[in-house]
């Protein structure tokens, strides 16, 4: 998008005053304003230049008007690129969507970049294991798990991946040993 459009979307959201810094500082020069994050608390952004205050700005309010993304959402998201970009088989596709519809609907339908480990290991322990799943299929799901927070973490839609501290080791002694 060009910079003259990006200032004037800028401009329709953004009401506090920006301006450019003039002190005794290092920073004199460069460009400043507050935005207020989600939790309203407001926020001081600097940049060198008034180009790059306006890009990160667009930037802000761009993200703040996309709708929240639920873990169902990061997992079709995911399933999208393992066939388009990685090539994937159909039953590949077909196995990962079999084990993830084994989530609860509460976790699925929750926001992505809400979801704790206290919510999986929760999930897992009073909804999955009572289902006796094989050794395979306890592995399975927890890589799935694992795989739909790191592409999610690539996209920039959580900080962090609670499936990453999740160990298989952990719940094993809950599966059907059963050949």
């Amino acid at each position: 998008m060009n910079t003259k459009s990006k200032r004037n979307y800028v401009d329709s959201h953004h009401t506090l005053k920006i301006s450019q810094m003039h002190s005794s500082t290092y920073k004199d020069g460069w460009w400043k304003t507050y935005v207020h994050d989600e939790n309203r608390k407001r926020k001081e952004v600097v940049r060198k230049t008034e180009e790059a205050l306006y890009d990160t700005l667009y930037d802000f309010y761009k993200k703040m008007e996309e709708p929240v993304k639920s873990l169902e959402d990061v997992f079709q998201m995911l399933m999208n690129r393992k066939r388009d970009e990685l090539g994937r088989s159909n039953q590949t596709i077909l196995d990962d969507t079999r084990y993830f519809s084994y989530l609860s609907d509460k976790l699925k339908k929750k926001a992505f970049s809400e979801i704790t480990e206290s919510d999986l290991r929760t999930w897992i322990v009073k909804d999955y294991m009572p289902t006796k799943p094989k050794e395979t299929a306890l592995r399975k799901m927890l890589q799935l798990l694992k795989q739909i927070f790191t592409y999610g973490k690539s996209q920039k839609l959580c900080y962090e991946n609670p499936a990453e501290y999740i160990l298989f080791d952990d719940y094993v002694r809950g599966c059907n040993l059963d050949k």
